[in-house]
């Protein structure tokens, strides 16, 4: 790879593509490349745009930085670095006086000017309609060649710094790029070729220019017909001061001029002056050949360059992974704030929990449910970025997998997070998988959080949604972010909290003082009913003390027991009577048992005042005559043995009678007395206990209860109203046999529970308590609220500006025109310059650092798809849009035109791994389309080819010059409305003012012009280039080159060969 000795870039097109040159690291690196023999280059930059020189300036900064990176990087070699200068000019500079029009036309600035140059003063060509009043340069010379060239000479009258610029120390090769349109580039690179030329007269000056596109402008189009004619001109009469003339179409650009809209053709642009660079590079690269840019005809002396760049986007997906590397990690530091974040306030609302343990679950309403789908989106994004799947990264499957599974087993939304949640942590990404690179290991990381942070996000706000404040419902949107949190103000949400949190401590206070002289007066209040209720305790203990001893006694007695035992006695001594069977028998039954009960029954029933004498007496009465009953039975029926042995005695009638009536007397006692009862029948002896001694028992209950209602009755009459339980809780403690110590206890609890307004001032108490406990929880609560807003608001403004980076980024990186891993489907469609594809194997590629170094072209598939996409390119280079050639074959009656010649460069660091076999063999590509027919690599034949290692990384690249090129061959010269047209049509407007669009003659009062162009579909025309070259260039010459003499008019289309050396700096 060779460079330029110099490079001149003039104007705004030639400054463009000079800057690219600089600005591609690989160019920088070979210009500074350790060798034998480094480089020496300067590139040096004029223009007349002053309002882009802060912009310039900054590039050129910009490129001095990396050029000074790069050679501390290649210095410590055997050899010595290349040496690299950039030098900037502006014609238009402070040392340059263009304060009104008069600096051009006035009296005294035209003699400094002319003279400066030594011109004659008389043929200065500027006129005041030429220039505008404020000599306005923010954008260049607005397209007027001979104001640009009128400047320069001003310039270099006025400004000695540029003859430090415009130097050329010593011979060598000099590159000036140019654009053709302008009026900067184009009117003055004449002049500075030859200006160059007087400094070295053998060096070769090569011009690069580059075609307007004809929809740019009429005045685009003027010029660039005014320079082609005025280069054809030079060439003509011998007096070229350029070695070739290279010219570069814009025109596949679809460029419409920088009034028109820009941005549409931006990315072409850049493409073309891409471009552009390896085609200089590609002209200068021919050092070990012999030149193949000699023996241009005179009157085709142009040459069409047509470069073509084939680039893998490897760079790109570097690019792209460098890029979403940077997105990724603001992401990461956004969730490692919002989980900081979220722990914080997973803190505070435990202490929320310790006081409403039971409140903190809530139904998520339909809003709350949208916000955490939104940010669930936010994880499906990075799953379906398209780097990330042409990647085949790992971490997709993995969470797209987790992804899925929720969805499929739960039919929730908010299930499948909790369930993403768990499954994210049962998944040992570290071990169990195999990631592609680190950024799939990044990526992985991010999605495992995501999912996580997600799940933490909902039980915020689940727990959020349940608290039943407003104002910290708030603080906590505001703090986790949340869409109705958002537009809370900051400082106004902390004043609220603030301003409540006071309130409450005022309230605070003023309870506790409130609630402490409640205190005091319940108090002296209760002393004082506590002594009043003492008081009746005690009276009311004295009053009761004997009748519930005597309750006790009568609870505690054996009356019921003895009276028991009394019916019991009564029943065997009735069954003994019955039994007896003679009056020994009868007297044997003893009474003593039961006399005994009956003295026990009558001392029970005498405590009791229960009168029993009665009953007893009847017992014993009805004993006795029981017995007598009896015996009077036997003796009527005379059954008693002691008579039955007495035989002596018998009854007689009135005794029989009387002995039945003394019976039945006996019955009718007993029967009344109601202890025994007889049978009526004297015949048969039955006798039956009647007695139960229930009277006796019911008069002891009789009396217990009595007691019972006396009791409770004194403790009533001392209370307003009371209620059932203390009338069962005393009631039970009597029958229990508590004393009246334990019944006065009642009786004080039911007089405690009856102080009217004790208890109404205890109410009040109660209430001032609940308050003032509920004003701790919230000024606690508030107080930590507060402090969390405070603790926070940095930790929470890192995350908002992580996340909203994130999120513009992202989607920025989203839109097709900057993500750039989506840009080969694009260009393989669409391109004008750069075509990019997309390797194969793009793990191998993405791996190395070029193509080269890959490998990725000894794999015969990825060879041939390179092969199959430079053919399309080859194709590019032979179609009528690129080359812009009128006609590619010229032919009349079997006679040819043969001067057109192919010389076709390939350039690729892997150039040797491309170059194999036939692979790149075009001949056959250009030879039908040219009508060539033979190939090689002599200077002399029609078709050369070569090859270099030098380009961008991933670049493979092929530049096509098409030599033996003449003006009416040029598509945009013939074509109606191309620069032809443009010309006359605006010489039509401005008659002889169309001299401010020429440059060439006009310091020595004249300008030429082709003034026909000759029609190639025309069978005359086409044969007039199949002659004798000495005989096409001298008829151009004579007939059809106008010489235009603005000062001498009669003089005109009288061609003067030895003007061009009078030329003011010739």
């Amino acid at each position: 790879m060779k460079f330029p000795d110099r490079i001149f870039a003039l104007g705004g097109a030639g400054k463009e593509i000079a800057f690219t040159l600089l600005e591609q690291e690989w160019v920088l690196r070979n210009a500074l490349r350790p060798q034998p023999v480094p480089e020496d280059i300067t590139v040096t930059i004029i223009d007349s745009a002053q309002g882009e020189k802060n912009l310039d300036e900054t590039r050129i900064n910009q490129i001095i930085k990396q050029k000074r990176k790069l050679e501390n990087e290649l210095r410590n070699t055997d050899y010595d670095i290349g040496y690299l200068d950039v030098k900037y000019k502006l014609i238009t500079g402070d040392k340059v006086k263009l304060n009104s029009s008069v600096d051009l036309i006035g009296e005294t600035s035209v003699p400094i000017i002319t003279d400066g140059i030594g011109m004659d003063r008389d043929k200065w060509w500027i006129k005041s309609e030429y220039i505008n009043e404020n000599l306005d340069f923010a954008t260049g010379v607005i397209r007027k060649r001979g104001l640009g060239k009128a400047l320069y000479y001003k310039a270099y009258a006025e400004d000695d710094d540029i003859s430090n610029v415009v130097d050329l120390p010593e011979n060598g090769k000099v590159a000036l790029v140019v654009g053709l349109g302008g009026g900067t580039g184009s009117g003055l690179m004449i002049d500075m070729a030859r200006h160059l030329k007087r400094q070295q007269p053998t060096t070769e000056i090569t011009l690069f220019g580059v075609l307007p596109n004809q929809v740019e402008g009429v005045k685009e189009n003027t010029n660039a017909y005014a320079t082609l004619s005025e280069l054809e001109y030079l060439n003509l009469i011998n007096k070229n001061l350029f070695k070739n003339l290279i010219l570069l179409p814009i025109d596949p650009t679809n460029y419409d001029g920088k009034t028109g809209e820009r941005i549409k053709t931006e990315k072409s642009l850049k493409e073309f002056d891409e471009a552009a660079v390896y085609s200089i590079l590609a002209y200068y690269s021919t050092e070990k050949m012999e030149d193949p840019f000699t023996n241009q005809p005179k009157y085709a002396p142009f040459i069409i360059g047509v470069p073509q760049i084939l680039r893998y986007n490897v760079e790109a997906i570097r690019k792209s992974r460098d890029a979403i590397r940077e997105i990724l990690i603001k992401k990461q530091q956004s969730l490692e704030a919002e989980n900081d974040l979220y722990s914080s306030i997973f803190r505070y609302l435990e202490n929320i929990e310790k006081y409403h343990p039971d409140k903190l679950q809530v139904q998520l309403k339909e809003q709350d449910i949208n916000e955490l789908q939104e940010r669930f989106s936010n994880i499906n994004s990075l799953l379906n970025l398209n780097l990330f799947k042409k990647l085949n990264y790992q971490s997709l499957s993995v969470y797209t997998d987790i992804i899925k599974n929720a969805a499929e087993q739960c039919d929730s939304f908010l299930e499948q997070i909790d369930l993403m949640g768990n499954s994210v942590g049962l998944v040992d990404t570290k071990n169990q998988v195999t990631f592609v690179d680190d950024l799939d290991e990044l990526l992985a990381d991010i999605l495992e959080k995501e999912i996580t942070t997600l799940t933490r996000r909902k039980n915020i706000i689940e727990k959020e949604k349940a608290i039943d404040d407003n104002q910290l419902r708030n603080t906590i949107e505001y703090l986790i972010y949340t869409k109705s949190g958002d537009q809370v103000n900051r400082e106004m949400q902390l004043q609220r909290l603030q301003s409540s949190y006071n309130n409450f401590k005022e309230r605070k206070e003023r309870l506790k003082k409130e609630f402490k002289e409640k205190e005091d007066y319940i108090q002296s209040l209760q002393e004082k009913e506590n002594d009043e209720n003492q008081q009746k305790v005690r009276e009311f203990v004295q009053k009761i003390q004997t009748p519930v001893q005597q309750y006790q006694k009568i609870q505690d007695s054996n009356l019921e027991t003895d009276v028991t035992s009394l019916v019991t006695n009564l029943k065997q001594f009735n069954n003994n009577i019955i039994s007896a069977e003679d009056d020994q028998d009868i007297d044997s039954i003893s009474e003593t048992e039961i006399l005994s009960i009956l003295e026990q029954i009558r001392k029970e029933s005498k405590e009791f005042n229960i009168d029993v004498e009665g009953d007893i007496f009847k017992i014993k009465e009805s004993l006795k005559k029981l017995k007598q009953a009896k015996k009077a039975f036997l003796l009527i029926h005379n059954e008693n043995v002691f008579y039955k042995l007495k035989s002596i005695f018998k009854l007689n009638e009135e005794q029989q009678q009387n002995s039945i009536k003394n019976y039945k007397k006996l019955m009718a006692q007993l029967n009344s007395d109601a202890i025994f009862t007889l049978g009526a029948s004297v015949d048969n002896f039955y006798s039956e206990l009647i007695f139960t001694g229930q009277d006796i028992i019911n008069d002891a209950i009789k009396y217990r209860e009595w007691l019972e209602s006396s009791i409770y009755n004194s403790m009533e009459r001392l209370l307003k109203n009371p209620s059932r339980d203390i009338r069962d809780e005393f009631i039970n403690s009597l029958k229990s046999g508590d004393d009246a110590e334990a019944l006065g206890s009642i009786l004080n609890k039911a007089l405690q529970m009856e102080k009217t307004e004790f208890n109404h001032i205890k109410k009040q108490e109660d209430e001032i308590k609940n308050e003032l406990k509920d004003l701790d929880y919230k000024t606690e609560i508030y107080d930590l609220t507060i402090s969390l807003f405070k603790n926070l608001q940095n930790l929470r403004t890192t995350f908002t500006k992580k996340i909203i980076g994130f999120n513009d980024d992202i989607e920025k990186y989203k839109k097709p025109e900057t993500d750039i891993i989506s840009l080969p489907n694009v260009s393989e469609n669409y391109y004008s310059y750069t075509k990019t594809i997309q390797p194969i194997n793009v793990f191998r590629a993405t791996g190395n650092s070029n193509l080269s170094e890959s490998g990725l072209l000894n794999n015969q598939t990825e060879l041939q798809h390179l092969k199959s996409n430079l053919e399309e390119l080859v194709n590019n280079t032979r179609s009528q849009q690129y080359t812009n050639l009128k006609r590619r074959k010229i032919i009349q009656d079997r006679r040819r035109y043969e001067k057109i010649k192919i010389r076709l460069m390939v350039t690729s660091q892997a150039i040797d791994q491309i170059n194999i076999g036939n692979n790149l063999d075009f001949h056959d590509k250009f030879s039908n389309a040219f009508d060539l027919n033979v190939s090689g690599r002599s200077a002399e034949n029609p078709y050369t080819s070569w090859v270099e290692s030098f380009g961008g990384d991933w670049d493979v690249n092929i530049v096509v010059f098409i030599t033996g090129i003449f003006l009416d061959n040029i598509q945009k010269i013939v074509k109606a409305g191309g620069y032809r047209d443009s010309y006359f049509r605006c010489e039509s407007k401005v008659g002889q003012d169309i001299l401010i669009y020429h440059s060439f003659g006009l310091d020595e009062g004249y300008y030429v012009r082709r003034n026909k162009i000759f029609n190639l579909e025309n069978k005359n025309d086409a044969e007039f280039f199949l002659q004798d070259e000495k005989k096409i260039s001298d008829e151009l010459l004579q007939n059809y080159i106008d010489y235009i003499d603005f000062l001498n008019p009669s003089s005109n289309n009288s061609v003067d060969l030895n003007l061009y050396e009078k030329g003011s700096l010739g």
